[in-house]
């Protein structure tokens, strides 16, 4: 027998051993709370079951480490849990074997039980697990303390992170370089909630002087923390309720230390309500029509589409809102250096922009020649898009009505969309002016996110 075949056979005779070699002294086990709720007068809990087996590895998730902690658990026949001053609960093997619980990742092995008595009452109550084989022999016997919901449950944390941050800070305040700072103004963020009109009619909307209500929302948000020293590291976690937030970090300090980071969010919100002027015609650094170059566009846009050769005001205005899309479709091409400035007059100036540039330089030149209009954003997993809509005359009544200012997206050719073929149609604003967009996953079909707002 050659060299190659001995040590092949030694691998093989290893691998053997090591799958059939029990290795229970390393069972380890812990009772746990799961629900608050007693019913029939019984609480549930779970029982735990987990193993070093494998930790050392870079994937302790691996196929293998799991088959080994299976193999591990399979020698094990029944359990026996005692939790003092409660009768004795025996969990037998299933037919089909102990099963792992993937929801849980270090805490494969979850046995579910119900005990007589209220959770409250049971709560780090002292228990006793034994696990015997097939003689019904103890293999091995691990004492605890019975843990509390909060403690172990990701999805009970998210309803009350402060209730867990407190009994942290209880549990922990003993351990070495354990630490506090109580609550202090993290951060102050005003923002608009609402806005309201106050009529109906369109030439309120279109009179740039209208007074509009607006609901303002102020968040304060203050944050406190504690932290100590604690044996391995954890993954980055993170809850909510709304109310408050909760993040959990670890550090490695030393070969041999960890430390952990609680902070707890506390959230704040102030409603104030005020009044402001039509937010159709908002100024902005990003949409600065009032600026002289984009005025400049406008009155040649306006000074085009001449009064005398429409027969009423509303005709008028729908052909003015087209006459502005078709100039920023004809004039400005795609930026595809993506550069960070989009806004309307560095757009004008640079003669090319991203759907963002093109919406804003768009906006502000139909706002320059007294359209009201506001801009729409939608984002899917791959991409976003955003477009303004004007308040225009459209299919014999006033509406809210999307435009498509960005073209030259793809080898300086218009999309692909009925609507954008300038040659047949003359009219961009439509109902369905977004159309391609939203046939690729975005805009008001498949969104994934979707918001308007007025810059």
């Amino acid at each position: 027998m050659n060299i190659k075949k001995i040590i092949v056979l030694l691998l093989f005779t290893i691998a053997i051993i090591t799958i059939i070699t029990p290795v229970n002294a390393k069972l380890d086990a812990s009772v746990e709370l799961g629900s608050t709720k007693t019913v029939n007068g019984k609480t549930e809990l779970y029982i735990t079951v987990d193993s070093d087996i494998g930790m050392k590895t870079k994937n302790f998730l691996s196929n293998n480490y799991i088959s080994k902690r299976k193999a591990e658990l399979n020698n094990v026949n029944k359990v026996v849990v005692s939790v003092k001053g409660y009768k004795p609960v025996t969990i037998k093997k299933p037919a089909k074997g102990w099963q792992i619980n993937k929801k849980y990742y270090s805490n494969c092995f979850d046995m579910k039980f119900s005990i007589k008595g209220k959770s409250e009452n049971i709560y780090n109550k002292n228990y006793s697990v034994k696990f015997y084989d097939k003689k019904n022999k103890i293999i091995r016997t691990k004492n605890g303390k019975v843990l509390s919901e909060w403690e172990f449950s990701e999805s009970n944390i998210d309803k009350n992170p402060k209730k867990y941050f407190d009994k942290l800070k209880s549990k922990n305040k003993k351990k070495d370089g354990f630490n506090t700072v109580p609550f202090n103004q993290y951060s102050i963020d005003r923002h608009l909630n609402k806005i309201f009109n106050t009529s109906s009619s369109i030439d309120y909307f279109y009179n740039k002087d209208s007074t509009f209500k607006k609901e303002e929302v102020i968040e304060t948000t203050y944050i406190s923390t504690i932290g100590y020293y604690t044996k391995k590291m954890e993954k980055f976690q993170y809850y909510t309720n709304g109310m408050y937030k909760l993040t959990i970090e670890t550090q490695r300090v030393s070969s041999k230390e960890v430390f952990k980071s609680v902070d707890l969010y506390k959230i704040e919100n102030k409603t104030i309500n005020s009044s402001m002027k039509n937010p159709y015609f908002t100024v902005s650094n990003d949409c600065n029509w009032t600026n002289p170059l984009i005025m400049d566009v406008a009155n040649h846009i306006k000074t085009s589409v001449s009064r005398s050769n429409y027969l009423n005001n509303d005709i008028y205005r729908m052909e003015l809102a087209n006459a502005v899309i078709r100039y920023v479709q004809a004039n400005i091409k795609y930026d595809y250096t993506f550069s960070l400035d989009q806004s309307a007059v560095t757009t004008l100036k640079r003669g090319s922009g991203t759907c963002v540039g093109n919406t804003y330089f768009a906006g502000a030149l139909l706002r320059a020649v007294g359209i009201p209009t506001y801009f729409e954003t939608s984002w899917n997993q791959q991409a976003g898009h955003t477009w303004p809509v004007s308040c225009v005359f459209y299919e014999n009544r006033y509406q809210w009505v999307p435009a498509e200012p960005t073209t030259d997206f793809t080898d300086n050719i218009y999309y692909e969309s009925y609507y954008l073929n300038l040659q047949e149609y003359k009219y961009p604003f439509q109902k369905n002016a977004v159309n391609w967009w939203t046939s690729q996953g975005g805009g008001h079909i498949f969104v994934k996110g979707y918001s308007s707002y007025w810059a």
